[in-house]
């Protein structure tokens, strides 16, 4: 089953992590104004993206790890799970 991922506003179903799933969950929390991500977030998580795209859709080589997209994606729900919070 998917995990279910809230910060005061619809839930968000997370079914299975792949590279298309992550990445535009990483674009909608960036076009969310209702994270209130610092500045710094916001640059972190522009600079996430452009390096995750060339990671995964411009090598060619979609074969790398997804753990890792599992471990970044936990980090920015935190992230913007804390910064809601608040």
């Amino acid at each position: 089953m998917g995990d279910v991922v809230s910060q005061g506003r619809p839930a968000v179903l997370v079914a299975s992590v792949n590279p298309f799933s992550f990445l535009g969950l990483l674009k909608q929390i960036e076009s969310d104004g209702s994270a209130e991500l610092s500045d710094e977030h916001h640059h972190e998580l522009s600079a996430a993206i452009v390096d995750f795209e060339e990671r995964f859709f411009q090598t060619g080589d979609s074969g790398e790890d997804t753990a890792d997209i599992d471990v970044e994606m936990k980090r920015w729900l935190v992230t913007v799970e804390t910064r809601s919070a608040r």
